[in-house]
Protein backbone atom coordinates (compact mmCIF):
# COMPACT_ATOMS: atom_id res chain seq x y z
CA UNK A 1 0.00 0.00 0.00
CA UNK A 2 1.36 3.77 -0.70
CA UNK A 3 0.51 6.81 1.34
CA UNK A 4 0.30 10.03 -0.84
CA UNK A 5 2.21 12.17 1.78
CA UNK A 6 2.43 15.24 -0.49
CA UNK A 7 -0.49 17.23 1.43
CA UNK A 8 0.91 16.08 5.23
CA UNK A 9 2.87 19.35 5.55
CA UNK A 10 -0.44 20.82 5.88
CA UNK A 11 -1.46 18.25 8.12
CA UNK A 12 -0.82 19.41 12.07
CA UNK A 13 -0.49 16.43 13.95
CA UNK A 14 0.58 17.87 17.70
CA UNK A 15 -0.35 21.86 17.61
CA UNK A 16 2.01 23.65 19.26
CA UNK A 17 0.56 25.56 22.27
CA UNK A 18 -1.41 28.95 21.10
CA UNK A 19 -0.78 32.37 22.45
CA UNK A 20 -3.89 32.61 25.52
CA UNK A 21 -6.86 34.04 24.70
CA UNK A 22 -10.33 33.84 23.54
CA UNK A 23 -11.31 31.77 20.64
CA UNK A 24 -14.26 30.36 18.77
CA UNK A 25 -14.08 26.75 18.73
CA UNK A 26 -16.08 23.94 17.41
CA UNK A 27 -17.06 20.56 19.58
CA UNK A 28 -15.78 18.07 17.21
CA UNK A 29 -15.94 14.92 19.57
CA UNK A 30 -18.01 14.04 22.83
CA UNK A 31 -17.71 11.20 24.51
CA UNK A 32 -18.38 10.36 28.06
CA UNK A 33 -15.64 8.59 30.15
CA UNK A 34 -14.08 6.94 33.09
CA UNK A 35 -11.46 8.70 34.60
CA UNK A 36 -8.89 7.24 37.24
CA UNK A 37 -10.86 7.64 40.34
CA UNK A 38 -13.30 6.33 39.01
CA UNK A 39 -15.82 9.52 37.86
CA UNK A 40 -17.75 9.90 35.00
CA UNK A 41 -16.08 13.06 32.33
CA UNK A 42 -17.30 14.30 29.47
CA UNK A 43 -14.58 13.86 27.15
CA UNK A 44 -14.33 16.80 24.73
CA UNK A 45 -12.17 17.65 21.30
CA UNK A 46 -12.34 20.94 20.24
CA UNK A 47 -10.97 22.45 17.19
CA UNK A 48 -10.55 26.16 16.30
CA UNK A 49 -12.26 28.41 13.85
CA UNK A 50 -9.13 30.72 13.11
CA UNK A 51 -7.37 29.74 9.93
CA UNK A 52 -3.99 31.30 11.53
CA UNK A 53 -3.09 31.17 15.10
CA UNK A 54 -0.43 32.05 16.91
CA UNK A 55 2.41 29.63 18.56
CA UNK A 56 3.10 30.62 21.91
CA UNK A 57 6.39 30.04 22.45
CA UNK A 58 7.86 31.22 19.22
CA UNK A 59 5.24 34.32 18.30
CA UNK A 60 5.11 32.24 14.57
CA UNK A 61 2.22 31.99 12.65
CA UNK A 62 0.63 28.75 13.08
CA UNK A 63 -1.11 28.05 9.56
CA UNK A 64 -4.58 26.35 10.30
CA UNK A 65 -6.36 26.44 7.55
CA UNK A 66 -7.52 22.87 7.45
CA UNK A 67 -8.97 23.83 10.76
CA UNK A 68 -7.24 20.92 12.56
CA UNK A 69 -5.71 22.03 15.17
CA UNK A 70 -7.31 21.04 18.16
CA UNK A 71 -7.39 21.00 22.15
CA UNK A 72 -8.83 18.69 24.74
CA UNK A 73 -11.14 18.46 27.54
CA UNK A 74 -12.55 16.76 29.95
CA UNK A 75 -15.34 18.12 32.40
CA UNK A 76 -15.63 16.24 35.33
CA UNK A 77 -19.92 14.87 35.77
CA UNK A 78 -18.82 12.94 39.14
CA UNK A 79 -17.69 13.58 42.53
CA UNK A 80 -13.81 12.51 43.07
CA UNK A 81 -10.99 13.74 44.27
CA UNK A 82 -12.71 16.40 46.39
CA UNK A 83 -15.07 18.05 43.85
CA UNK A 84 -18.14 18.31 45.14
CA UNK A 85 -21.30 17.90 43.55
CA UNK A 86 -21.84 21.75 44.13
CA UNK A 87 -19.03 22.21 42.28
CA UNK A 88 -19.52 19.90 39.80
CA UNK A 89 -22.86 21.25 38.46
CA UNK A 90 -22.21 24.85 38.32
CA UNK A 91 -19.22 24.04 36.40
CA UNK A 92 -21.26 21.35 33.85
CA UNK A 93 -24.03 24.11 34.01
CA UNK A 94 -21.68 27.22 33.04
CA UNK A 95 -20.38 24.82 29.75
CA UNK A 96 -23.98 23.77 28.84
CA UNK A 97 -25.03 27.28 28.79
CA UNK A 98 -22.22 28.16 26.59
CA UNK A 99 -23.23 25.67 24.42
CA UNK A 100 -26.92 25.64 24.25
CA UNK A 101 -27.01 29.77 24.80
CA UNK A 102 -29.49 29.24 27.14
CA UNK A 103 -30.14 28.06 31.01
CA UNK A 104 -30.26 24.37 31.25
CA UNK A 105 -31.13 22.13 34.39
CA UNK A 106 -28.41 20.06 34.92
CA UNK A 107 -29.25 17.12 37.40
CA UNK A 108 -27.28 13.72 36.71
CA UNK A 109 -24.92 12.39 34.23
CA UNK A 110 -28.02 10.57 32.43
CA UNK A 111 -28.77 14.17 31.52
CA UNK A 112 -25.71 14.62 29.51
CA UNK A 113 -25.95 13.70 25.84
CA UNK A 114 -22.71 13.57 24.09
CA UNK A 115 -24.01 13.17 20.64
CA UNK A 116 -25.99 16.62 21.50
CA UNK A 117 -22.67 18.76 22.01
CA UNK A 118 -20.78 18.03 18.52
CA UNK A 119 -20.76 20.23 16.03
CA UNK A 120 -21.49 22.99 18.30
CA UNK A 121 -19.82 26.46 18.61
CA UNK A 122 -18.92 28.49 21.61
CA UNK A 123 -16.07 30.73 22.88
CA UNK A 124 -13.11 29.28 25.06
CA UNK A 125 -11.19 30.58 26.58
CA UNK A 126 -7.54 28.88 26.15
CA UNK A 127 -4.62 28.95 29.03
CA UNK A 128 -0.62 28.55 28.27
CA UNK A 129 0.30 25.01 30.44
CA UNK A 130 4.18 25.17 30.64
CA UNK A 131 6.27 22.04 30.18
CA UNK A 132 6.48 19.60 33.71
CA UNK A 133 6.90 15.78 34.35
CA UNK A 134 8.39 14.78 31.05
CA UNK A 135 4.90 16.08 29.51
CA UNK A 136 5.70 18.60 26.52
CA UNK A 137 3.79 22.36 26.79
CA UNK A 138 0.21 22.37 26.48
CA UNK A 139 -2.79 24.37 26.10
CA UNK A 140 -5.65 23.98 28.31
CA UNK A 141 -9.18 24.99 28.62
CA UNK A 142 -9.57 28.21 31.02
CA UNK A 143 -13.53 28.75 30.75
CA UNK A 144 -16.35 28.39 28.37
CA UNK A 145 -18.71 31.20 27.32
CA UNK A 146 -21.35 32.30 25.17
CA UNK A 147 -20.79 33.80 21.35
CA UNK A 148 -22.66 36.45 21.48
CA UNK A 149 -23.85 39.30 18.91
CA UNK A 150 -20.89 41.60 19.92
CA UNK A 151 -18.76 38.66 19.25
CA UNK A 152 -19.38 39.52 15.58
CA UNK A 153 -19.23 35.81 14.51
CA UNK A 154 -20.54 33.73 11.71
CA UNK A 155 -20.01 30.06 11.90
CA UNK A 156 -17.29 29.33 9.30
CA UNK A 157 -18.82 27.35 6.56
CA UNK A 158 -16.07 24.77 5.25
Amino acid sequence: MKFNIGSMKDVLLATPPVADGNYFMQIKKAELSENKKGGTALALTLSFAESELLDYTSNEVINNSAHNATVFDSILLTPTGGMTLDIIKSKVAKFVNAVFRDKHAYEAVEDIIPEDYVGKWLKVAIKHEPAKDGYDAKNKVGGYYIISEADGFNEPAY
